[in-house]
C-alpha cells in the first residue's frame, strides 16, 4: 500500500482534489480497493491489499491532515458501508455516485431484465441495443431497439429508466437533474415488475449522492 510520505509528495501541488475509491482483481488474484485521484487530473495514489471494510477504514483514518482537509469528494459505486464508512471518518466530505459506477449498475440491471424475459419467452432478445448509448445505434441496432419495445414491454421499461438515469447526468444543472431523478424514482413505484421497484427504492435511497455528481 502506497505509504503516507508517498500521498502527500503524489498530491503535493494540488490545492484540492476528489477521490474515487474501487475495487478491481489484477491478474485473477483477490479483489483489492484502488484510491485514486480524478479531479483535477487523474493519478493513482494507493492499492490497497484487499476489499475489506476495516482496511479501507484504516486507510482513510491513516491519510495525514494536509491531504484529509483538501478532499472535495469521495467517489464510490453502491457500496453503503463504504458511505457510511466515508461521513463517519471524512465528515464534511460530499459522497458522490458517479456515472461510471450508476451506468455500469443500470445496464446490469436492464441485462438481468433482457435474460430473465429471454429465458420466460424463449426468444432471442439482442443485447446490444439495450445497453449501448441510445443515440450510438446502428441502423440495425436502433430497428431491434423499436421491436423490443413493441414485444417486450418490461424490458423496455427497464431500458427506458437507464436513459433516464444517463439523463441525469447529462444535465446542465443540478436542478435539472433533481426532475430528471424524481420523476424516474416516481415512476419506477409504479412498476409492475420488483426488481424495477427495487431499483427505484435503491436510486432514492442514493438521491443525494448521485446528485452531487452536479
Amino acid at each position: 500500500m502506497t505509504n503516507q510520505v508517498n500521498i502527500e509528495e503524489a498530491l503535493k501541488d494540488l490545492p484540492a482534489f476528489a477521490l474515487s475509491i474501487d475495487e478491481h482483481s489484477f491478474r485473477g488474484q483477490d479483489m483489492m480497493i484502488t484510491v485514486t485521484c480524478v479531479w483535477p487530473e487523474r493519478r493513482l495514489i494507493a492499492i490497497l491489499p484487499d476489499d475489506r471494510l476495516k482496511t479501507l477504514e484504516k486507510f482513510l483514518k491513516e491519510l495525514p491532515v494536509s491531504v484529509r482537509r483538501r478532499i472535495k469528494a469521495v467517489c464510490i459505486d453502491f457500496k453503503d458501508g463504504w458511505r457510511k464508512l466515508i461521513k463517519r471518518v471524512l465528515p464534511g466530505v460530499p459522497v458522490v455516485v458517479d456515472h461510471f459506477h450508476a451506468l455500469k449498475d443500470a445496464n446490469r440491471r436492464v441485462d438481468e431484465a433482457r435474460l430473465i424475459e429471454q429465458q420466460v419467452t424463449g426468444q432471442r432478445i439482442p443485447r446490444w441495443p439495450l445497453v449501448k448509448n441510445e443515440e450510438d445505434l446502428t441502423e440495425r441496432q436502433a430497428a431491434q431497439l423499436a421491436m423490443i419495445r413493441r414485444r417486450y414491454r418490461n424490458v423496455a421499461h427497464f431500458h427506458w429508466a437507464k436513459e433516464q438515469l444517463r439523463d441525469v447526468y447529462r444535465a446542465s444543472c443540478r436542478k435539472e437533474a433533481e426532475l430528471i431523478l424524481d420523476r424516474l424514482i416516481l415512476n419506477t413505484r409504479e412498476a409492475s415488475d420488483v426488481a424495477l421497484v427495487q431499483w427505484g427504492r435503491t436510486l432514492r435511497s442514493w438521491r443525494e449522492e448521485i446528485l452531487a455528481y452536479h
